[in-house]
């Protein structure tokens, strides 16, 4: 046997029975309890997906377009301050991840010592997503007209210029 090897031997069968500790992710803030709150069958639960410190409580209502059939005719866009700047927002609501078979969300509620899972499934899953104005530009204006490159007599052409 060479010296390089090492005379330890490794298994790794076992590398795949590794207790892992759940850490929640890097921006996690933790909310109080809904404890308070009525699950009963006869409300629905809503998903709704936000930019990282967009301020949920100052949202009144959701202005959702239910005609919309792609993103640029989509919802009204509304204001709102984030991160002390003010911007306009949008709020799509998500098809596909409604009508999918193998969906795979679960709603947990505080117990008393636990946590428990909600039987009702999310109905409806919403995007809000921060919306910018691009402005006119002149075309004209921005390209600069092209110079032709200096052409030297009797050269032999031998690869096909393809141009990139």
């Amino acid at each position: 046997m060479p010296a390089y090897k090492s005379s330890e031997y490794v298994n790794e069968s076992d590398s795949e029975v590794e207790d892992v500790e759940f850490q929640a992710p890097k921006h996690f803030s933790k909310i109080s309890s809904g404890s308070n709150l009525d699950f009963s069958d006869e409300k629905e639960i809503w998903l709704i997906k936000a930019p990282k410190g967009f301020p949920i409580k100052n949202l009144k209502s959701l202005p959702v377009s239910f005609t919309a059939t792609s993103i640029s005719n989509g919802p009204e866009t509304f204001k709102a301050e984030h991160n002390n700047k003010k911007g306009t927002y949008q709020i799509n609501e998500e098809l596909l991840s409604a009508q999918s078979e193998n969906r795979k969300n679960a709603v947990f509620v505080r117990g008393k010592k636990t946590f428990k899972v909600l039987k009702g499934e999310v109905s409806r899953f919403y995007n809000i997503r921060e919306t910018i104005l691009i402005p006119e530009i002149d075309i004209d204006k921005v390209v600069q007209p092209r110079k032709d490159v200096k052409k030297i007599k009797n050269l032999r052409m031998r690869h096909f210029p393809t141009g990139y």
